[in-house]
């Protein structure tokens, strides 16, 4: 199972490290269009989402204490990437990963 979790993983970190190397490099890039890009590689497959190691515990009506995944760590990890770490910084806090894929 750790394998399959590295392998959902793996990709999000090299795309959004060679992103952010990009922007630091100055290359004029579409946060519009990156963040579309992330959030499909954050979806997964249809394999991913049958991970709930990756995806999360589904939800439970009136539950306050559900695991949401590492799916949800790697938007948080994201979220301080591009805020605290980019050029986008000030962008990036305006619309944030966490905000539009859980609400929070």
């Amino acid at each position: 199972m750790q394998d399959d979790i590295a392998n959902l993983v793996q990709p999000i970190f090299s795309h959004a490290l060679a992103l952010r190397d990009r922007l630091e490099g100055g290359q004029p890039l579409n946060i519009d269009v990156e963040q579309a890009t992330l959030k499909a590689i954050l979806g997964g497959d249809g394999e991913a989402r049958r991970q709930l190691d990756y995806h999360a515990d589904p939800p439970r009506s009136g539950a306050t204490d559900r695991f949401l995944g590492a799916r949800f760590a790697l938007v948080c990890w994201l979220d301080e990437l591009f805020f605290r770490y980019s050029p986008w910084s000030r962008f990036w806090n305006e619309r944030t990963l966490e905000a539009d894929l859980y609400g929070t």
